[in-house]
């Protein structure tokens, strides 16, 4: 369909090539404006978020997919040594990244060397900013660098777009999670762009998003579908089983994107799954 319709098709799936493209999963992209409010032009109502700070929301879910085992601990100590990574490359809570290139935020190699050496001169909490520098060098000169470590390099020159991730069929699980969900924020992000602009995001395989001990990938999904029509942006969602939505873990966001679509098409569905499936639908 993409060579059909004189589409520009991407591997995201790591490697090497003409057709290899990579998301920075460090990389902060601006906010839209978000109101409700069109017509104030004092912008009275209007608020002002931060760009690193939902960012750092994003990263927070991402390790927590790859890295299930993380402690509350070790996760504040790895927001708090990532808000220091983004300062040593000149990016707080107030800086406005609206123009800044994707060759000046920091990569996952260079989030490894900071681990490093905290790991050296973080004497009480040495073990566990040590697991968490074992898990980063994974991501970063490890073996999945090469889908995660380095400039987000899409050339989105296109309007018909897509983004491959077949390659990581052989991958673990939450490694296509990790991707997929990065694939969807930054989707997001460039779908949010512009409010003049239609465009339509279609997520195939969506119950890799999916993970009941980390029901925030879901919720994301939730607010992207809510959002959505507001940017003159439509969303499809496509999985080959409705029960991944609407388990007792994740229900309450499953069910409302359920609820929040305005066509569903059904085709082969087990009967025996569908019948308890039936009522929430």
């Amino acid at each position: 369909m993409c060579k059909l319709l004189g589409g520009k098709w991407i591997d995201c799936s790591g490697g090497t090539g003409k057709n290899v493209g990579r998301i920075n999963p460090l990389q902060v992209n601006p906010l839209p404006k978000i109101t409700d409010f069109e017509d104030d032009e004092e912008e009275e109502y209007i608020s002002k978020k931060s760009a690193l700070g939902l960012h750092l929301d994003f990263l927070s879910t991402f390790f927590k997919l790859y890295y299930p085992e993380i402690t509350s601990l070790q996760m504040s100590l790895l927001m708090e040594i990532l808000e220091e990574l983004y300062k040593n490359f000149n990016i707080t809570y107030d800086t406005d990244i609206t123009n800044i290139d994707s060759n000046k935020f920091p990569i996952m190699e260079d989030l490894y060397e900071l681990l490093l050496k905290k790991v050296n001169s973080n004497i009480e909490h040495k073990r566990e900013i040590e697991e968490i520098r074992a898990v980063v060098r994974e991501l970063s000169i490890g073996h999945h660098g090469e889908i995660f470590n380095g400039y987000t390099s899409l050339d989105l020159d296109s309007s018909f777009i897509c983004l491959d991730v077949y390659s990581l069929q052989g991958a673990s699980e939450k490694v296509k999670r990790c991707q997929y969900f990065n694939i969807l924020r930054y989707c997001q992000d460039q779908a949010f762009k512009n409010r003049e602009e239609r465009c339509y995001v279609v997520c195939d395989e969506a119950y890799l998003l999916v993970d009941r001990k980390v029901p925030q990938t879901i919720e994301f999904l939730r607010n992207f579908c809510k959002r959505a029509r507001k940017y003159e942006c439509g969303l499809m969602t496509i999985t080959q089983s409705l029960v991944d939505f609407l388990a007792p873990e994740v229900k309450m966001y499953g069910q409302a994107l359920l609820d929040n679509s305005t066509y569903k098409f059904f085709f082969g569905i087990d009967r025996k799954r569908f019948r308890g499936s039936s009522k929430s639908i």
